[in-house]
């Protein structure tokens, strides 16, 4: 009989301290900077994946030599070292114009820009890239600067993890300098010209 009371009595003792841990207040508790309630993440800590690369094909105009729009079909490879709402990219872009004179470049720069990570990527980010530009005329071969200034804006969708598909639509500002043909077919002279055209331009590539 007595062991019968003694383990009843350790049981009440038992659940009377589950009791009191339940209702237990942390003193910290009190204080509503250091409450251990659920911690929410802060909005601008990203919860999707954001782009770090991108290899891309881009489509843009160049004023040509002599007269006219120039069509170039760029390459350009993508690296984001800061992307969250607040992107920032340096690229390297080598295009190929052809025509008449061969024309071609290989250009650096960085773009900047925002966006807003989810499954559909909306961004918008404006570019300047600058380098070299080389051609041929009349059997001798040259090289000249280049520089360009944009606008890009588009979408990257994810399909697999952290795989995307790009696609974006802008203006661009492309200036070189070059020789002036027309000069120097009527008067045999060379004048030196910069050319600049302002062109719409789109872009489309696969990213992680």
């Amino acid at each position: 009989m007595r062991a019968a009371c003694v383990v009843l009595l350790l049981l009440a003792a038992g659940a009377a301290a589950r009791a009191d841990d339940a209702h237990w207040v942390f003193p910290d508790e009190d204080d509503p900077k250091l409450a251990r309630a659920e911690v929410h993440r802060a909005w601008w800590n990203v919860r999707h994946d954001v782009p770090r690369f991108k290899l891309a094909y881009r489509r843009v105009w160049a004023a040509s030599p002599d007269g006219g729009d120039l069509p170039f079909d760029v390459a350009e490879l993508d690296f984001y070292p800061v992307s969250r709402f607040v992107r920032f990219g340096l690229s390297a872009e080598l295009g190929w114009g052809g025509g008449a004179y061969g024309l071609w470049y290989f250009v650096t720069g960085a773009s900047l820009g925002l966006q807003w990570p989810m499954r559909v990527t909306p961004f918008v980010e404006g570019r300047f890239v600058a380098g070299i530009l080389g051609g041929a005329f009349m059997g001798q071969s040259a090289v000249s600067w280049i520089y360009e200034g944009g606008i890009d804006t588009g979408v990257e969708i994810y399909y697999a993890r952290r795989f995307y598909v790009s696609a974006a639509i802008g203006w661009a500002h492309p200036v070189y300098g070059g020789v002036d043909v027309a000069q120097l077919n009527q008067n045999h002279t060379v004048v030196r010209e910069d050319f600049a055209a302002d062109s719409l331009t789109f872009k489309v590539g696969l990213g992680l």
